[in-house]
């Protein structure tokens, strides 16, 4: 198991940017800068990068406001960066999400997260397409 508390990572509308005249789209200025603070985090604690191995994270998002924070546009980012970091090797290696919660802590100075990686125990399980949906595939 591995605990590490980064800085809050940037929404997706402001982690990518679009390309002008193109779908394609970049890293941000606000992009680079948290995966900057993630990679010095990474060597300060000189953690070495989590290799094929299938894992589980939980994260827990402190917020010291009670602005209106969207968490849900800032898993994706924060995937992208461990990915970059070489905290993990790929994020396609996240089969299970153990939880994802947010917090308002005004005592703090500033806002930050706490993320979780474990071997994931999930196990294959096969399923039935009800008809319903099969219907409309």
């Amino acid at each position: 198991m591995l605990e590490i508390y980064l800085p809050i990572p940037p929404t997706i509308n402001h982690y990518y940017c679009p390309r002008q005249g193109s779908y394609a789209k970049y890293i941000g200025s606000e992009g680079k800068i948290f995966r900057q603070k993630a990679f010095i985090i990474k060597n300060q604690l000189n953690l070495k990068t989590i290799e094929n191995q299938k894992l589980k994270i939980s994260i827990d998002f402190i917020f010291n406001n009670n602005y209106k924070n969207d968490i849900d546009n800032r898993i994706k980012p924060l995937l992208d960066a461990l990915q970059y970091v070489q905290l993990i090797d790929d994020d396609k290696n996240i089969v299970q999400i153990g939880h994802i919660n947010k917090y308002v802590d005004k005592s703090q100075k500033e806002s930050f997260c706490k993320i979780i990686l474990e071997a994931s125990n999930l196990e294959f399980k096969q399923f039935q397409i009800p008809d319903y949906l099969d219907k409309l595939l």
